[in-house]
């Protein structure tokens, strides 16, 4: 079954799900979440935006997840949505957030092109066509937030978002129910930050997940 071939029923589960976790939509909202499950289907035969079977999986997994993220995102600000990929948890964040600015980080220019046609209906989802590591010497400005979904083990992804973050910025990671064989791994202090909260939550497929939550320190 392709992402759009989901039926109501499906979506109606979804919106019920979302709504347990305190999120609702509006006609619009929910007219963005169609838009996008429908440009996924078109793209996805001619681009790799995720893993071998995982487009089926669209409406009982990865937007679940990504709209369980939005709920800990604030209602305004500046966020980034770091290897953005197939736009997610980023643009599923712009849509339930409509006042907060998502920037959609990515830097192979066939998921830029997926992104650009994906947001288009979605004014606050920007794709930036950049590195994660060439970002913070090219920003006006600090992120008060940035995402990761699955990007890379702690060890890597601590110190390649401290650039992009002030003193008390966030954080998000979103990772598998194992995370603590990652944070084994690095001093989150070492690098400038501090753990704060690690949320878990079941998705509608039977998958646990839990969001870790770093706030941005001084470093010395």
């Amino acid at each position: 079954m392709t992402p759009s071939s989901q039926g109501p029923q499906d979506l109606n589960e979804l919106y019920s799900w979302c709504e347990n976790h305190g999120l609702s939509f509006s006609p619009k909202q929910r007219d963005q979440i169609r838009n996008y499950l429908e440009t996924l289907e078109v793209w996805l035969p001619k681009v790799a935006l995720f893993g071998a079977g995982e487009g089926p999986l669209m409406v009982s997994k990865h937007l679940p997840d990504a709209f369980f993220v939005a709920t800990l995102c604030p209602e305004r600000g500046h966020t980034a949505d770091l290897g953005s990929g197939g736009g997610l948890p980023g643009i599923p964040m712009a849509i339930a957030k409509p006042e907060l600015t998502v920037d959609l980080i990515e830097s192979k220019s066939k998921k830029i092109s997926f992104l650009s046609e994906a947001a288009k209906t979605i004014p606050n989802a920007r794709p930036r066509n950049t590195r994660i590591e060439a970002l913070g010497s090219n920003m006006d400005s600090a992120y008060d937030l940035v995402v990761a979904r699955a990007l890379a083990p702690l060890k890597r992804l601590l110190p390649m978002s401290r650039p992009l973050l002030d003193d008390g910025g966030t954080l998000l990671a979103m990772k598998a129910s194992s995370f603590q064989e990652e944070l084994a791994e690095v001093t989150p202090a070492d690098v400038g930050f501090k753990l704060t909260d690690a949320r878990p939550y079941d998705l509608p497929s039977g998958d646990t997940r839990v969001v870790l939550s770093f706030e941005a320190i001084p470093q010395l």
